[in-house]
């Protein structure tokens, strides 16, 4: 899972501003369908307001959707160089309910029943087909490029919003930027999930949540200084304060939410010092094992066959899977002292002679513990390539 809107398709892990962001984002899409649905039970049950009116509020509800598909693909028609009209014609097949629900999966997957899978995955094949009718090709490769990279375009047009017009990013700077945003969500992902794995906290359920928190509040912390150092090369000195002054609200607010949970159930800040003092005095037994590890994968591309995957690697090497025919997986494992594993998958699609990167994820388990999970119940990851692959991970590894 990434962390992606910190997506399980790690396919950026945004920072806070951003997770926030698309969480307003899918429950305005939410709302917006449970009225439009509303509407039709209306008509239904004979209740209907009169066609006039009918016809009145409908139109309405197009149009705001419409524009929160504007507001949600910044520079869309600017991206990937459309004219006017097939613009309007991509923003009006981005607003469909089935492609709107494609783009918040592939940042953040299920959980679905296992019964409607294969129905849904046909589906958005089909709004993968239309936009490859709208857009060819190497059309729909850049759309794919683009969407991407969208939560770091968001979060460059949020700072771009904090900013005097004589100050606005101009092209070269967004690009670096959305460059950077995508290369820090990489790397706060994967610290996440390393303080996942990591944690030693002992106590009750909201002390160790607590303590969670403040693990999050300190990588996004240094995931902040890290942006600000690397943005101070090609940012000028007003675009570098407004950059910090959106970090900090960031922080503000995460510092906010953490104190609101200690006073609920009364823990002092000193209590989870405490907690925080075990976790960075974590013993051994949390730490990555140099072992060589028998890494066992059971991996299925829903609609394939389940592809068994026994092998012999080394803790923290990447190998790669082939799931079905021309869609690959760079597995790497980092299995930690206490038996935690942390699983970074990386998903790729054989075109021609080229390897196209699609998207990431990572999973967190325990290798002594039998995966609970039935059998593929659970999508890990969704991601879209020539086609959308829905696909689940069931994991086994022990150290030789």
């Amino acid at each position: 899972m990434n962390i992606q809107c910190f997506r399980s398709s790690t396919t950026s892990a945004a920072s806070l501003a951003m997770l926030l962001l698309c969480a307003a984002t899918t429950v305005t899409a939410i709302a917006d369908e449970q009225r439009a649905s509303d509407e039709v039970r209306e008509v239904a049950g004979g209740t209907a307001s009169p066609p006039q009116r009918v016809e009145s509020q409908s139109v309405a509800t197009l149009a705001q959707r419409r524009a929160q598909t504007r507001q949600t693909h910044p520079e869309l028609g600017l991206a990937l160089g459309l004219d006017a009209e097939t613009q309007e014609r991509l923003v009006d097949l981005l607003t469909e309910p089935q492609m709107k629900e494609l783009e918040r999966a592939i940042e953040m997957p299920g959980p679905w029943l296992k019964t409607g899978l294969q129905a849904r995955l046909d589906a958005w094949n089909r709004q993968l087909d239309a936009l490859r009718s709208l857009l060819g090709e190497a059309g729909l490769e850049r759309y794919q490029i683009y969407f991407a990279t969208i939560s770091e375009r968001r979060q460059a047009n949020l700072l771009d919003l904090r900013l005097a017009p004589k100050d606005r990013l101009d092209a070269k700077q967004k690009d670096k930027l959305i460059t950077l945003f995508a290369e820090d969500g990489e790397r706060l992902s994967q610290r996440m999930f390393q303080s996942e794995a990591m944690d030693e906290v002992q106590g009750n359920f909201d002390l160790r949540s607590i303590a969670a928190q403040e693990a999050g509040l300190r990588n996004i912390t240094t995931s902040h200084r890290w942006l600000a150092e690397h943005a101070a090369q090609f940012l000028t000195p007003p675009q570098q304060q407004g950059l910090a002054q959106m970090h900090e609200l960031d922080e503000t607010a995460l510092q906010r939410s953490i104190e609101q949970a200690r006073r609920k159930v009364g823990i002092d800040a000193a209590a989870s010092s405490e907690a925080q003092a075990s976790t960075d005095g974590a013993s051994a037994q949390s730490m990555p094992v140099s072992n060589d590890l028998q890494l066992d994968l059971t991996i299925e591309a829903i609609g394939n066959l389940p592809v068994r995957f026994n092998h012999m690697t080394r803790n923290g090497e990447p190998v790669m899977v082939e799931i079905a025919g021309g869609l690959f997986a760079e597995v790497t494992p980092t299995v930690y002292g206490n038996d935690r594993m942390v699983l970074h998958m990386r998903y790729y699609e054989q075109r021609g002679a080229r390897r196209h990167k699609l998207g990431a994820n990572y999973l967190l388990m325990h290798v002594r513990e039998r995966d609970s999970r039935q059998a593929f119940d659970d999508v890990d990851a969704v991601v879209m390539g020539s086609r959308v692959y829905m696909i689940s991970t069931r994991i086994g590894a022990l150290p030789m």
